[in-house]
């Protein structure tokens, strides 16, 4: 575990991008080590996919530091 980043934000794409903040930091991962997970908000799912994400509960994004 990482102390939270203190208010940073990052840009996530996937169908459109927003800037978000984020809330928390690990060093974890999912699958193979570049691959990274990032835990999104209902509204920060909305604002960069128009899919259901109770449907698809997984999306691929770029993550871009602000």
């Amino acid at each position: 575990y990482y102390p939270p980043p203190g208010g940073g934000t990052v840009i996530v794409c996937a169908e459109r991008c927003a800037k978000l903040p984020i809330g928390d930091a690990c060093g974890c991962h999912w699958g193979w080590a570049g691959q990274k997970v990032i835990d999104l908000s209902p509204a920060a799912w909305a604002a960069i996919s128009d899919k259901d994400r109770h449907v698809y509960g997984i999306l691929t994004v770029t993550v871009y530091p602000d």
